[in-house]
């Protein structure tokens, strides 16, 4: 088990690539963040002009 720590504060959705080993996660801090599985480590992320995402 690993636990990434990106976010200010909850999150609220991920989702896994169908065919490669990436996750994205977002959050109340209306940002998205990417994520390496294969390396455990964060790659990136993208941050919306308005509400958080769900």
């Amino acid at each position: 088990i690993k636990a990434f720590q990106q976010h200010q504060g909850p999150v609220f959705t991920i989702e896994y690539h169908p065919r490669e080993l990436l996750l994205a996660s977002g959050g109340a801090d209306r940002r998205t963040k990417f994520w390496d599985l294969e390396k455990l480590q964060f790659i990136g992320e993208t941050e919306l002009e308005t509400s958080a995402i769900r």
